[in-house]
């Protein structure tokens, strides 16, 4: 991402991560922040310095995709959840979701995140999702509302751009501008 942004030579990207790629958006932030305008967090991971995606959702959990890694990933990558679990139950959006899903690299969930700055310096939102709510978000969702993020909340399940489109372009486009 960070080479795409620098060989197209943007300026003033909104950079919108959703789930894990809250991880990711938050390394390019570390990276090419003199590029961005502003980083929007959807349903989606903050990590702080040295953390991993492991450290974020707990041993529980990570213990969970490691065992799904093994008996559907060939040990080394992570199966897509089903789109129910991500809010979504119209027949229609979960096969269209099931034909787009593919497996996440398990390494990725274990690799920490190192920032170069002492503290980014793009504004930054969140939205976060809350029906039904995911269960790992509402914890990054308060903590951006105490550092007086832009907060916003979406009354849809964590793939909002599949059950409520409208309202997340909605909300995009507030963000934007």
């Amino acid at each position: 991402m960070v080479a795409v942004i620098e060989s197209e030579e943007l300026q003033d990207v909104v950079l919108v991560g959703q789930s894990y790629a809250g991880m990711v958006i938050t390394g390019v932030a570390d990276r090419v922040a003199e590029r961005l305008s502003q980083l929007v967090y959807l349903d989606a991971f903050v990590p702080k310095d040295g953390q991993a995606l492991a450290d974020l959702v707990g041993p529980e959990m990570m213990a969970s995709l490691q065992q799904a890694a093994r008996s559907e990933g060939n040990g080394w990558r992570v199966p897509p959840l089903p789109p129910q679990a991500c809010g979504v139950s119209e027949e229609q959006d979960v096969l269209w979701m099931v034909r787009r899903m593919g497996f996440h690299p398990l390494k990725t969930m274990h690799e920490p995140l190192h920032l170069t700055k002492q503290k980014c310096t793009v504004p930054r939102a969140f939205i976060y999702c809350n029906h039904p709510a995911m269960g790992f978000f509402e914890g990054f969702f308060e903590r951006a509302r105490a550092e007086k993020w832009n907060c916003y909340e979406l009354a849809t399940g964590h793939t909002s751009m599949i059950t409520a489109p409208r309202e997340l372009a909605s909300v995009l486009l507030k963000i934007a501008n």
